[in-house]
This record gives structure tokens, sequence and C-alpha cells, in this order.
């Protein structure tokens, strides 16, 4: 079953790809609407011919061997069945949290090679979409507004004391009622110890100590920290990310200083609802939820 998928401006753009021809480019695209949310399919040349080129007279074999020698995928064996892996699928793509997990076991080695990279990928750190019409926020780190896949349990975030239950913010994301209570996030990448959750609370706590502070933190909103942790972890335009617990902190403290330096977010925006006014104001959980977080290192709220 072919799904919806997201493609970027950078893959036109992409010298590794240019290499290719035509029908493997395009191929290579249609890849990722066959693939599961592992970015995983079955290595049947003809099945996947009649997918992607239906009305074509194109022969689909040349370009899965075109493609793997470039290292935009990677074809491998298990049990006897061939399978397909989109190489850094999971960096480029955001599959529905409906997916069911993928049954197409994994190659047994580390995947490499070509990606759907975007050309300003080798900037000077430092230089990203503030740069390109509003302030940077975090010069010189990076950071991903682009959503892992999920695929991990939480239950090990802790618990904190503190404020009460935060406010509905405004342009927050309709509640899907058939959404688990959970969402499960992948685990961190080779050498990124897991997030520390109470570490960037108290980070919060220090910048933003005006701001509603969390009572607990456990759940949805655990899961959605440690989403952003590993994202911001990844080398992007914005610069070369971190690998460190200690780089990680720095970063995320210098997050928090530019929230607290920003006045439409340290000081609130004015609302009004049924005639009346209010001041609202961001609060950690709506901060670490992507929409709000691209947002903000966007400079979104920054005048």
């Amino acid at each position: 079953m072919a799904r919806a998928r997201n493609i970027k401006p950078g893959f036109f753009k992409n010298e590794d790809l240019a290499e290719c021809s035509p029908w493997a480019r395009l191929c290579f695209a249609g890849l990722w609407t066959l693939a599961d949310r592992e970015g995983r399919l079955e290595d049947r040349a003809k099945r996947i011919k009649g997918e992607l080129f239906a009305y074509d007279t194109v022969d689909v074999e040349p370009l899965l061997q075109e493609l793997s020698r470039f290292r935009f995928i990677v074809r491998y064996e298990v049990g006897g069945q061939r399978f397909i892996q989109v190489s850094k699928f999971n960096e480029h793509q955001t599959p529905h949290y409906s997916e069911k997990k993928s049954d197409i076991p994994p190659p047994q080695f580390q995947e490499s090679g070509g990606h759907e990279a975007s050309p300003d990928s080798k900037k000077t750190p430092g230089k990203g979409a503030a740069s390109r019409g509003g302030r940077n926020p975090l010069n010189p780190d990076s950071l991903n507004p682009d959503s892992p896949n999920p695929s991990k349990a939480g239950a090990d975030a802790p618990a904190v004391d503190g404020g009460a239950d935060d406010p509905e913010p405004p342009d927050r994301e309709p509640v899907d009622p058939d959404r688990p209570a959970l969402t499960l996030v992948s685990p961190e990448p080779p050498g990124l110890p897991d997030c520390p959750h109470q570490e960037l609370i108290a980070l919060y706590a220090k910048h933003l100590p005006q701001l509603r502070q969390p009572m607990r933190w456990d759940g949805e909103r655990a899961e959605a920290m440690r989403s952003r942790w590993r994202e911001c972890s990844k080398p992007t335009a914005f610069g070369d990310g971190y690998r460190t617990k200690a780089e990680g902190l720095e970063f995320w403290d210098r997050f928090f200083a530019y929230v607290a330096a920003t006045p439409k977010l340290a000081e609130g925006i004015r609302t009004r609802e049924g005639g009346q006014e209010r001041i609202w104001k961001p609060s950690l959980d709506w901060l670490v939820q992507r929409a709000n977080f691209t947002k903000v290192i966007e400079g979104a709220y920054a005048t």
C-alpha cells in the first residue's frame, strides 16, 4: 500500500542524486511511498514497476542497481528473501503515528550513503533560517525541525514537582481523540545519551522562572522532549549538532536563554476570548511540541 511522504526542495539540487538518471531519481522518490515506517520494502522489481510505472515501458531493475551503486538504497537478503532499505529514511520522513511497525528485518550492518540533503547542508555553522530573514537563535548549533520516527517507549521519564497543568495556547494543534495516550519514540543514535529530562527542566526553570512550571513530566510531554533532544543532535544547515550530554545541555541552555530574550514568549501575548482579554504565555510542554519548537527557532515570535 502506497503512503504519503515528504519531499524537500533539496531533493532537486542534490549533487549525488544528479549523477543518477532521471528515471532513477523518480524511482527513488517513489520508493519512499512504498516503504514501511522504517524505510524498508521487498526487493521485487516487477512489483515496484507495477506500483510506480504502471503506464511506462521502463525496466526497474537497472534503476534499483543505479540507486544502490550510489548508496541511496541498500539491497540485502535475510532468510532467502530480498529487501530494500532506503538510506537515511528516518532523517527525512515523518511517518504517521498510526502506521504499523515494520515486519521486515533490518540489514545486518550500518547503512550509509546518499540522502535527500539540502544544498545548504555544508554552510558555515550558524547560517540558517534566522539569517535568511530573522534572528539566528542558536548560532552555531543545529536545530532540525523534522520529527523522527516514533518507536521507543519513554516510561523512564521522571516526574517533577511544580505548578499546575499548562493552559491551552493559541495555534495549538488539535488533539486527535483516537491518538494513543503515549507516543513512542525511537532510540537515540549511537553515542548520544538518553534525554536528561531533569536537567533540561532545570535549565528551563533557570531562564524562565516566570513561566508555568510543570507539575509532572511523563507521557507525551516526556516523549516530545526526547524527540526534540534527538532531532537537535543531528547536523543541519544550522550547525553541527551535538553528540555528548554536555554539548546537548549547552545547546539547550542557549535555547532557553533565547526564549527568555524573546518578549512575545517571555512576557506573553495578549489574546481575546469571549470578549475578555488575557495574556497567554508558553509552557515547557508547549515549547517542546514539534510545530511550536519549529516556529520558535525560525523566529516566528521574534517581533
